[in-house]
């Protein structure tokens, strides 16, 4: 019970200092900020915008907004949640795991001071939902309960569709594979027939149908930060790997299969993805915890619980520049800096158009309209639709400002010459310790 009552607190402790610290971002939590305030005017995701992922994540940030208000402290209240809820399962899941209260609050433990909860921890990216049931879906599963099972394991996936590569270790750890894949077949099968009659043929073409060309067929000019995924990466395969032999020499089926497995998995999103963005492999951090606490106590020499402790403060330490990004408000002036500047020169018929987590930032605060509804301009999704008739719709409502971000839309040369020749450079704004630089463009009449 006391190792309950301190997880509790650590828990508290960390989302109420959260809580006090919101503040805009340089996240993609803008955009769907944005979406979910439009489906509360009654726009639907894939008629009225485009959005590619599954309908559930834009839903419940509605569902927070109706309730507290409309604010970044309503849609960050949801990860908040869901996070924290993600740590009491991995404690439950390791009290069933490892007969042990101590061993099940040490991979908690582990979880909660890992950099990538504490800084991903409040960020609206639909991961931390699909997180949780997935982990809710585990629980049941070690109970044997795969009706329970299967369901939130679908819940899961109509929060992020990249939850579906864990179901193959689900299978694996499962007793009665048949009845699992029956059970999981007929609720995925429900949820796509569902969302299709309500949302149209876009939701599949927006949603899968981009998803998988994207990732493995689309070029892209963007360059691909290994860095993004190694800054933590290199502790969860150090982690990973410990175990895998550990559980190897002690014939551990569970924890041989969940290291294995998370390397697997990282390993291949690391060579398969375009682009890499650190919260896709968010998915195995409860992994890893389990791992670690396994670990920590698989030896009885001093030897390897002092290099594991070791290894999570290094992870700590060496993240204080990523800490200081999302942590110091400071960092985030000149996002509100632009959005006051831009909501100062235009009129309510003027529109804007550009970098997604910026541009919709200011849409959603200032309550300034996007150019033909394009909330996200992510630059692949632009191509993919079709630039000639992107720009042509661009070029329909003209908007008066265009914000790019690190040659971002300007790589690629239709948008580039699109700019050169209806816009002019009018201000540049600079985040210096990142290296972040807007710049604004506006129309030439």
């Amino acid at each position: 019970m006391k190792y309950y009552f301190l997880l509790l607190l650590l828990i508290l402790i960390i989302a109420v200092f959260k809580i006090l610290n919101v503040h805009p971002t340089f996240s993609d939590e803008n955009v769907y900020f944005l979406m979910a305030k439009k489906v509360l005017e009654g726009k639907v995701p894939y008629k009225d915008f485009n959005f590619v992922h599954p309908p559930l994540q834009l839903y419940a940030i509605s569902a927070f907004f109706k309730i507290f208000g409309i604010s970044i402290l309503s849609g960050k209240l949801l990860p908040i949640l869901f996070s924290s809820f993600s740590a009491i399962l991995v404690f439950e899941i390791g009290r069933k795991i490892f007969k042990k209260e101590e061993k099940a609050f040490l991979a908690t433990l582990f979880f909660l001071l890992f950099p990538p909860f504490l800084i991903y921890g409040d960020q609206e990216l639909g991961i931390w939902e699909s997180i949780f049931f997935m982990l809710l879906s585990l629980n049941f599963l070690l109970s044997n309960n795969y009706f329970l099972s299967s369901l939130f394991f679908s819940f899961s996936f109509f929060f992020r569709y990249l939850s579906i590569l864990f179901l193959p270790l689900f299978l694996i750890l499962t007793e009665n594979r048949k009845k699992y894949i029956f059970f999981s077949f007929i609720f995925l099968l429900l949820g796509f027939f569902l969302f299709t009659t309500i949302f149209g043929d876009n939701f599949f073409k927006q949603t899968l149908k981009y998803q998988i060309e994207s990732k493995l067929f689309i070029n892209t000019k963007l360059k691909k930060d290994y860095w993004q995924y190694f800054s933590f990466g290199i502790f969860t395969l150090t982690i990973l790997i410990l175990t895998f032999f550990i559980s190897l020499s002690k014939r551990n089926n569970f924890f041989f299969a969940i290291s294995f497995y998370s390397l697997l998995y990282e390993i291949l999103l690391v060579l398969s993805l375009k682009t890499i963005a650190y919260h896709y492999f968010l998915y195995t951090i409860p992994f890893v915890s389990l791992c670690y606490s396994y670990t920590f106590f698989a030896r009885k020499g001093k030897f390897s619980k002092i290099f594991l402790s070791l290894l999570l403060i290094l992870s700590i330490v060496s993240s204080i520049s990523t800490f200081d990004f999302y942590f110091n408000k400071e960092r985030s002036k000149y996002i509100e800096e632009i959005a006051t500047y831009i909501s100062s020169k235009i009129s309510k018929e003027d529109k804007i158009f550009g970098e997604s987590t910026l541009t919709d930032y200011i849409a959603f605060s200032k309550n300034v309209e996007i150019a033909n509804n394009y909330l996200d301009a992510y630059v692949d999704y632009l191509r993919y639709i079709s630039e000639d008739k992107v720009l042509e719709n661009l070029e329909k409502e003209k908007p008066k400002y265009i914000i790019e971000m690190n040659a971002y839309l300007t790589l690629y040369p239709k948008f580039a010459k699109y700019i050169n020749e209806n816009y002019v450079l009018e201000k540049v704004f600079e985040e210096k310790k990142s290296g972040i630089v807007y710049f604004l463009y506006k129309r030439i009449y």
